[in-house]
């Protein structure tokens, strides 16, 4: 049985029980729905069962395609996917899973895959004590320097040719979201947490400049945030890239553990 759902809406009112019972690995489930009015080719939202097995996809537009579920599930997805000429350029979830998906559909439409990142997702229950006194909320008058220090975390950590200029609408909306520590008036580092929904909130952006670097204040802004969440009663997590030994050793340090590993594949027309 397949189904294509009409709204984000829709598709949580079936499938909040399934994303409910692993919340890091369906981690970006809830809020990919919740930004879907009326889907379409490029925001959609799929539920595949084959012989009692089960499979969730969605989709919203600039964003990889999220997959979760049972691997037997994978070929009937890429059918359904090729045949309503479902629009996507990524796809994320756990490496079997999304490896299988992009076989299959390339079958039916051509291409080819890479792996774009492989990633490990971390959480957190428990920090190790840490100075944070310098670290403070962010405000509307940061906007424009933090938008500075996104764009250089884009180029340098996913290899995007940002411009801060892009990114200031952006920043204008999740302003709210973001930490910071200033040293003598600059601000040098920044982080953010965001809400993944059922009671778990994604640490990222996490970025100080180079010259600042070695000193600490990734590690002080991070445990600030981590803080935060857990005092709300939220389950922290965030994702590390695998060839990133440095910052993985430092989310240890605060207290941070590993869950399973996912990885970003691309789809090459």
């Amino acid at each position: 049985m397949n189904k294509l759902y009409k709204t984000g809406k829709d598709f949580l009112a079936e499938n909040t029980d399934l994303i409910r019972n692993d919340l890091l690995g369906t981690i970006f489930f809830e809020g990919n729905a919740t930004a879907i009015g009326q889907c379409d080719e490029k925001n959609f939202a799929i539920r595949v069962e084959v012989d009692g097995e089960i499979l969730i996809a969605i989709h919203v537009d600039g964003y990889p395609l999220a997959i979760y579920g049972s691997e037997r599930c994978a070929e009937e997805l890429a059918r359904v996917v090729a045949e309503n000429e479902l629009q996507f350029g990524k796809a994320i979830g756990y490496y079997d899973l999304i490896d299988r998906f992009l076989t299959v559909y390339e079958s039916f439409v051509g291409g080819r895959h890479k792996v774009n990142l492989s990633m490990d997702i971390m959480y957190c229950d428990k920090t190790v004590p840490c100075d944070t006194s310098e670290v403070e909320r962010a405000k509307a008058d940061d906007v424009e320097e933090i938008a500075h220090m996104y764009a250089e975390f884009l180029t340098e950590a996913l290899g995007e040719n940002a411009t801060w200029g892009e990114k200031i609408d952006k920043m204008s909306q999740e302003i709210n979201s973001y930490a910071l520590l200033r040293v003598d008036g600059e601000i040098v580092s920044i982080g953010m947490s965001k809400d993944s929904g059922y009671g778990l909130k994604r640490i990222s952006n996490v970025y100080t400049k180079p010259e600042h670097r070695n000193k600490g204040y990734s590690r002080k802004v991070v445990t600030y945030l981590t803080e935060q969440v857990l005092k709300s009663g939220s389950l922290a997590c965030l994702h590390v890239d695998q060839n990133n030994p440095v910052s993985n050793h430092l989310y240890q340090k605060i207290g941070y553990k590993y869950g399973k590993s996912r990885y970003e594949m691309e789809y090459i027309k």
